[in-house]
């Protein structure tokens, strides 16, 4: 059994929705590396600040892994990013 995947537009999916899907999850991949070395400094500065961050953000990202599956409508790598992190990006 095939299963046809659509755009937003219930056009089916084509080359160009992959390029666009790889970038947007290049761009969150990145913005969430910056997030960690803000940590990382953050860390040096202010450490129960950042324990508490890190900390937040792991809840965060075992609630969103252990969440079932939604159907994707309209999502941006911004709103990943601020439900993994708990922050608004």
């Amino acid at each position: 059994m095939t299963q046809t995947y659509t755009n937003g537009e219930g056009q089916r999916a084509g080359i160009g929705d992959l390029f666009s899907s790889m970038m947007e999850f290049g761009s969150a991949t990145t913005r969430f590396t910056i997030d960690q070395v803000q940590t990382a400094v953050c860390m040096m500065t202010e450490p129960g600040r950042a324990i508490d961050r890190v900390k937040h953000t792991l809840d965060n990202l075992s609630s969103a892994i252990s969440k079932p599956a939604e159907p994707v409508t309209g999502s941006t790598p911004e709103a990943a990013a601020e439900t993994l992190s708990g922050r608004k990006v």
